[in-house]
């Protein structure tokens, strides 16, 4: 028997995006856009015909959520046309008893849905799927330990599918140097003799693309969170079997994409490339992009009409021009500087020697001296 999950977490719902000063509107669509995206994955598991929709940690971005929040995410998971849905508290929404989280979570679940904070084996077979899952679920936002052991401990295993489901770093593959976030090894895992496991935690999927026997995938985040994700969100889709066949495939799911760009810029052509890059398709894009280099005055000064049509092109702009000034002729030193003063006869002789790094480092230190 072959059974088909949608494999995601990560999701991080009630993220304010208050850390890097955005309008007020911006903040508001990316809120929004991460419920968007839950119900887009709700879509894609239908349209596959999946028959588990699994969310491996990390529904929630915090323990303290509102409870709107927590309703509007089971009022998605619950249009899931498959046999269940199981979701494991993560480090950053982990099951914590002097939360009222998951008991807002318990309370208006239908019964479909299953929490899986317990560390036993959750049985599936109400749901007529031949299953077994063995969650990890995370009761703290730090540990420097998993929570794997009452597996390792646990006796006979029942028979038909059994999926291991967890949420933390694994060595060697996901970024964890303090060993701070439940920290577990693939020899470990593999050890425990399960199916499969499904991880979450790590915001990129791994591995990457069609993969099969792989003991254990990473979905990834499926709605990018800031200019260090540098993917577009994805999910997973596992067909498992009870003789441990698999076989798994990533899905695009995220609506924004962050992108970072430094670029060198000779004239005004090299910003008018850059608009025809964005052009038409900038619309979910949120950009931070640095400007380095020099421009005749003339450029300089009219490039802020190109700049402002980028910026209006894209979703978001954030820009770093610290690096970019105006190219320093000798026209530009007699303008600014008196004839025989030492700023005068300092860049003129660097203009006629043709050191035009050194003219326009020389011409900034007087700038700010001059300030």
């Amino acid at each position: 028997m072959r059974i088909k999950i949608f494999h995601t977490g990560d999701i991080h719902l009630g993220m304010t995006y208050n850390n890097r000063g955005y309008p007020q509107e911006v903040r508001n669509e990316l809120v929004e856009a991460r419920f968007k995206t839950l119900a887009r994955l709700v879509e894609l598991a239908n349209h596959e015909k999946c028959k588990l929709f699994l969310v491996v940690g990390d529904l929630f971005h915090r323990t303290n959520v509102p409870r709107q929040s927590v309703l509007q995410a089971l009022k998605i998971l619950t249009s899931f046309e498959g046999n269940c849905v199981a979701v494991l508290p993560g480090n950053h929404d982990f099951r914590d008893e002097f939360s009222a989280l998951w008991k807002v979570f318990l309370d208006a679940a239908p019964d479909n849905v299953l929490l899986l904070d317990r560390k036993e084996p959750y049985d599936l077979r109400d749901f007529n799927l031949d299953m077994t899952l063995f969650p990890a679920p995370c009761d703290s936002k730090h540990s420097g330990e998993n929570r794997l052991g009452w597996i390792r401990e646990l006796g006979m295993r029942p028979a038909g599918i059994k999926l291991g489901v967890a949420h933390g770093s694994v060595k060697g593959i996901s970024p964890d140097f303090d060993g701070r976030y439940f920290p577990m090894e693939e020899r470990e895992l593999a050890e425990l003799n399960l199916h499969h496991w499904c991880l979450g935690h790590t915001h990129v999927t791994y591995p990457g693309g069609l993969t099969l026997e792989s003991p254990f995938t990473y979905c990834g985040t499926p709605e990018a969170d800031g200019f260090d994700c540098k993917h577009s969100g994805f999910a997973r889709i596992i067909l498992l079997d009870d003789q441990g066949n698999q076989e798994s495939r990533c899905v695009e799911t995220g609506r924004f994409k962050f992108n970072e760009l430094g670029i060198k810029i000779n004239n005004l052509d090299d910003l008018l490339e850059l608009e025809r890059e964005f052009a038409g398709k900038g619309e979910n894009i949120l950009l931070k992009l640095s400007l380095r280099g020099t421009l005749p005055r003339y450029e300089y000064n009219a490039r802020w009409e190109i700049i402002n049509r980028i910026r209006e092109s894209l979703f978001y702009m954030e820009l770093d021009e610290s690096s970019l000034s105006v190219e320093i002729t000798f026209d530009t030193i007699a303008e600014e500087f008196a004839r025989e003063s030492f700023p005068f006869l300092l860049l003129s002789r660097l203009a006629e020697k043709g050191e035009t790094e050194a003219l326009q480092v020389a011409y900034q230190m007087i700038k700010k001296v001059n300030k």
